[in-house]
């Protein structure tokens, strides 16, 4: 390598660096809300520690599909996104209703249900509460 490759490789390196760290992303926690019929989100809370963001992501990535459950006729207990605001872009945005046996039921999108473990279910709350 010559001196001008060493330059240019050490310029992207750093580049892709600062561009990384610049990516903000931040987990921002609602109360769902249903006045005379009209459901909306009460935003409360953001969170932007990396190391929940990441357990946040992986726990979503790990859901298992379901169908449609009953319950979604109840208001849902909880409303979260990830945002990346610097991009002006939501990355993940979804509904979770928690159950009496310590699992819970997660809505992304319009139809897309996931079942959430104990195990899931306790770390979600960790990290939104």
């Amino acid at each position: 390598m010559n001196k001008n490759s060493v330059l240019v490789f050490f310029f992207i390196m750093i580049t892709s660096l600062l561009f990384a760290c610049s990516t903000k992303e931040i987990i921002r926690v609602a109360t769902p809300t249903d006045e005379n019929g009209v459901e909306g989100v009460t935003f409360y809370s953001e969170v932007t520690d990396p190391e929940k963001i990441s357990q946040l992501r992986m726990v979503v990535e790990d859901l298992e599909r379901i169908d449609n459950p009953k319950s979604e006729s109840e208001l849902a207990d909880v409303f979260f996104t990830l945002d990346k605001p610097e991009e002006n872009y939501s990355e993940i945005g979804a509904y979770i209703w928690y159950k009496d046996d310590g699992t819970a039921t997660l809505k992304r999108n319009e139809n897309n249900y996931y079942h959430v473990t104990k195990e899931q279910a306790d770390i979600l709350k960790e990290i939104l509460s």
